[in-house]
């Protein structure tokens, strides 16, 4: 039988902070499996506290400027843009996850375009988490807080969910590209975030 977990937000500008929810509930289904360990679980309330993106966790209209710092900085850059190219307000939708036999998760078909879409990147950012991060990198202080953040050699992510982006995506989920999704002419990182088909 599968069961369901349903997660809210105040607002839909704090949507993307359920994000850290997420990850928790992919992560327990998987402990002691794979590379997920008990201490990985205590490490991920200090993901907020990390890099120069992963602060918007906490603070979801939060400038976002700099390099990134690491792979868990570079996902949580790309959950950010991931959250701008899915630009709608449904009011403020609870997301819903499905938790299927195996203990993995998928986003309830029933959800509307816009609540499934940023429930997509929130799952994305869980499961990349899960299957490719190295989570002592939250136990490196310099890698909190960066004083360098505020200094980028590509581009910004703008303060506000309807926010400007620009120089390259970071991450695993897209590359170094160089594409920016406010110019209108490159506009493939928003349509390769489209989930719905």
């Amino acid at each position: 039988m599968q069961s369901e977990v349903i997660l809210n937000a105040s607002s839909t500008d704090e949507l993307i902070t359920v994000s850290l929810e997420v990850l928790r509930y992919v992560l327990e289904k998987f402990l002691g499996f794979r590379t997920v360990t008990s201490g990985d679980l205590v490490l991920v309330d200090s993901i907020p506290e990390h890099g120069c993106y992963c602060k918007v966790l906490n603070d979801p209209l939060a400038e976002l400027i700099g390099d990134t710092v690491s792979e868990i900085d570079d996902s949580c850059k790309a959950l950010k843009q991931c959250f701008q190219c899915t630009e709608c307000d449904d009011g403020i939708p609870d997301i819903t996850l499905i938790e299927a036999m195996d203990g993995t998760y998928t986003c309830d078909p029933n959800l509307s375009d816009c609540a499934y879409d940023k429930c997509m990147c929130m799952l994305e950012f869980a499961e990349e988490g899960r299957d490719t991060w190295d989570f002592t990198q939250l136990e490196n202080s310099n890698l909190q807080n960066i004083e360098t953040c505020g200094v980028s050699t590509g581009g910004s992510i703008g303060g506000s969910t309807g926010g400007s982006t620009g120089g390259s995506t970071g991450g695993s989920s897209g590359g170094s590209t160089g594409e920016s999704i406010e110019d209108g002419t490159n506009n493939n990182i928003c349509l390769r975030k489209r989930r719905r088909k």
